[in-house]
């Protein structure tokens, strides 16, 4: 059984977290866009059994995949640079769709479930973010529509360098750089799996500022985590494989990896 990470080709994290597992024994593989042009591929609506799935050399049944992690939130055209130029726009957003309907047919884990916007999860405008944390009781900044006359409306810059973040997988939220999940009870942890539940994804990275007081404040919310901290990919490690790795041997793949 094969775990795929579909990612972009520039996606240095996803491909050493595909190492990690390679090292641990399992069968995993990055697909980028240019991987959909592979001769091999063919969905069947309905029956994923049928369906066959080109990866490197190999084409695989659709029912051989135990897992995806989704990293791509959409088909760009300079994922298609085999294309000829005038195609690839066109090229780009059939692949795009093909990869809805792909993904939304399986019935394997998929992290994170796709949408009609985003294959990686919600696409989310910052205010519809903020409204959500605001109707969970949340603490959260506002979020300001500004626009003149020779500009469109749109939105204040939200996150800026001093901002802190938690990245949220599954039901344990990490702190960055974090070797353990936060408990249970932390307040910055607490703010990010509720957004996460609501939103209905299992990757999601919230940003958030402190108050005065030292609780955390809702800035923004994003599906691009840290692939590279050792507890996160441990936790993705246990939800697509269904067992849990030590952390120490996952460690030591890590510094295989990025030797």
């Amino acid at each position: 059984m094969m775990v795929i990470v579909l990612a972009y080709s520039h996606d240095a994290a996803a491909y050493r977290l595909v190492e990690r597992w390679r090292a641990l024994g399992e069968d995993a593989v990055v697909v980028t866009g240019a991987d959909l042009s592979r001769r091999g591929w063919r969905f069947v609506a309905g029956d994923p059994g049928a369906t066959r799935i080109a990866v490197g050399e190999r084409v695989v049944a659709g029912s051989e995949v135990r897992a995806i992690v989704i990293r791509m939130p959409m088909m760009s055209d300079g994922e298609i640079a085999h294309v000829h130029v005038e195609d690839r726009a066109y090229a780009a957003s059939e692949m795009q769709a093909f990869l809805l309907a792909w993904t939304s047919s399986l019935s394997c884990t998929i992290v994170n479930q796709p949408t009609t916007c985003n294959l990686g999860g919600p696409a989310w405008h910052p205010a519809e973010w903020v409204r959500r944390a605001r109707r969970l009781g949340l603490a959260a900044c506002s979020y300001v529509v500004r626009s003149t006359a020779a500009e469109p409306a749109g939105g204040e810059l939200r996150v800026d360098a001093n901002a802190k973040f938690v990245d949220v997988v599954g039901r344990r939220a990490f702190a960055v750089g974090g070797r353990a999940p936060l408990p249970a009870d932390d307040p910055a942890a607490g703010l990010a799996l509720a957004l996460a539940r609501d939103a209905e994804v299992e990757m999601l990275r919230v940003y958030y500022e402190l108050e005065d007081s030292g609780a955390p404040r809702f800035v923004e919310a994003g599906m691009w985590i840290d692939l590279d901290n050792d507890a996160i990919a441990e936790a993705l490690t246990e939800r697509c494989f269904g067992y849990v790795h030590a952390s120490a041997q996952l460690a030591a793949t890590a510094k295989v990896v990025h030797a």
